[in-house]
């Protein structure tokens, strides 16, 4: 990340006050020109024109979503594969709801979302209550077409191929042949979205700058609410494309291994607490990391029975998911199976 971080500042009066006084229909698209232009007031480069990496979805999100609330505009906060955006319902000039992609990071992706909705969990004019009943709405989404009806990259020669990697949070493996587009989109109210979005950006770059422990704290700051559920999510790392799962995997046996039981314990149920339980990775991941942590403390040298029975505990939880995940149809029985045998050994020496 570069040293500037946009969550940390605050929008300068004068450039509220200027963009009050020039009001546009679509008040989103108002205060991304305010981000946008307030980005130039601080000496730099258009936000289009800056390289990947050098900017923060997250600080913009989360100051526009604080200045649309300001301003009444109802609207949620979007993250998929480790890019926080707004999404703003509105009804179309047929009377039907739709959804607006209102980047406040790039305003080139600026269209209307809903030709672009592979699958929602509730129908589109219903979001508004699910999001309030359960703190969160999923949409399937698919980011080649959110690249191709990006109309602000109509001068690029190889269209949504450029797009997509301009904006490498539209796809999952896009150096490779093998890319995929098809994304999850959990969106968040405004007050929840920025409330987790802080800790979530520290998380991403403490994992960035291989810090444990500070990525173990913001992880437990999000307790339940991890923003990002598409267990494919890389968190656009440069020097890994490791998901998500196996990133916070080698936390954890980190923890572990550093001696940090409780903290490994706590961070393990913090983040995969986030999780429906549906998909196979997330629970094998989840017991992969119990099994660490009870590994851990069978090997350390404390003598107090507690430690032992805990220990037992974990590995024998760890073995109980496993067992569930064999009977499943989508699980790696393989990879299940072993990691059984595993723990049984492990069990055995108690």
């Amino acid at each position: 990340m570069s040293e500037y971080q946009p969550y940390e500042t605050q929008i300068p009066p004068e450039w509220a006050d200027l963009m009050e006084s020039q009001a546009q229909p679509d008040g989103a698209a108002e205060v991304q020109n305010l981000l946008h232009q307030w980005w130039l007031y601080q000496g730099d480069s258009r936000l289009e024109d800056m390289p990947s990496g050098r900017t923060n979805c997250v600080g913009f999100t989360m100051v526009g979503s604080k200045e649309l609330q300001d301003r009444g505009i109802e609207h949620f906060i979007g993250v998929a594969n480790g890019h926080a955006t707004v999404v703003v319902p509105e009804i179309n000039e047929r009377g039907r709801p739709t959804l607006l992609l209102r980047d406040m990071l790039s305003r080139r992706l600026n269209q209307d979302l809903l030709p672009s909705v592979e699958r929602s969990e509730t129908s589109i004019g219903d979001l508004g209550r699910l999001i309030a009943e359960t703190g969160r709405a999923q949409l399937l989404v698919d980011g080649r077409r959110i690249a191709a009806n990006a109309s602000g990259y109509d001068f690029l020669r190889n269209g949504p191929d450029q797009v997509l990697m301009i904006h490498p949070w539209l796809s999952f493996g896009h150096h490779s042949p093998n890319q995929k587009t098809k994304l999850i989109m959990n969106l968040l109210s405004p007050e929840q979205g920025r409330e987790v979005l802080m800790p979530y950006g520290k998380f991403i770059e403490s994992v960035r700058e291989n810090d444990t422990l500070a990525a173990s704290e913001a992880l437990l700051q999000m307790a339940g609410c991890y923003p990002d559920t598409d267990v494919r999510s890389t968190l656009q790392k440069e020097s890994s494309t490791a998901p998500t799962t196996k990133i916070v995997r080698k936390l954890i046996k980190n923890l572990a291994t550093a001696g940090e039981f409780e903290r490994a314990q706590d961070v393990t149920s913090a983040f995969f607490d986030s999780f429906s339980g549906e998909d196979t990775r997330v629970e094998e991941c989840r017991a992969d990391c119990l099994r660490y942590i009870g590994r851990a403390m069978r090997h350390s040298r404390d003598p107090r029975n507690w430690v032992t029975d805990q220990s037992r505990r974990l590995i024998e939880e760890a073995r109980s998911v496993y067992a569930t995940l064999a009977d499943r149809p989508r699980a790696y029985k393989s990879s299940v199976l072993g990691k059984m045998a595993v723990c049984d050994t492990m069990l055995s020496e108690f």
